[in-house]
């Protein structure tokens, strides 16, 4: 009976604990992304969190060399990978690191990292490009080759930053509807694979 009621108090705990972090990271988005106006409305371009947003992306993208360093540090670490930043979009709220880990005549397959410029977190993912039909897949990040390791020490020790909740990336933000199907993905990281997706 004891057992019972201290696994009952960590899963309330655990619910606690999500719920605020959910509020954290939409108390967050919101800084960036207006309540209820989608992109194509006339004033989104107008409102005061677009244009935060806008100069955000401006100031880190006018400023790479943590990026260029940690690009190298990878290359060094990872001799045998094609390491590269994906400049797809200048107008997504993150870099972009791919890591070629295999390619053949139908299928591409790559580790994707984002580092976010609106909070301190990153994303990695493993995307899957198919090239008869050229649709993109996202995958969970599964560690290969032993890579992962380095991948994390080397984020931790130049940007400091947190790995973004699996289990949160693709929620929905509650009353920001700037793109259909709008998440915490697309608010905080890279929108590419959900274009080509949906």
């Amino acid at each position: 009976m004891i057992m019972n009621d201290i696994g009952f108090s960590q899963i309330i705990v655990t619910k606690l604990l999500n719920l605020k972090t959910i509020d954290y990271f939409r108390d967050q988005a919101l800084r960036y992304y207006p309540e209820n106006i989608h992109e194509s409305d006339g004033k989104y371009l107008k409102t005061e969190q677009y244009l935060k947003l806008k100069q955000k992306i401006e100031k880190c993208n006018s400023n790479k060399s943590n990026l260029n360093s940690f690009i190298i540090s990878l290359e060094n670490n990872l001799p045998n990978k094609l390491i590269y930043e994906n400049k797809m979009g200048s107008n997504y709220p993150c870099h972009e690191i791919q890591i070629s880990i295999q390619e053949t005549n139908e299928l591409v397959r790559v580790i994707a990292i984002y580092i976010s410029f609106l909070i301190p977190y990153y994303y990695i993912c493993e995307l899957n490009g198919l090239k008869e039909n050229k649709k993109i897949i996202h995958k969970t990040y599964k560690n290969i080759d032993g890579e992962e390791k380095i991948i994390r020490e080397k984020l931790n020790s130049f940007f400091k930053y947190k790995n973004f909740p699996d289990e949160l990336i693709f929620s929905n933000i509650k009353n920001i509807i700037v793109l259909e199907k709008f998440n915490m993905f697309n608010a905080f990281f890279n929108d590419a694979f959900r274009i080509f997706n949906f």
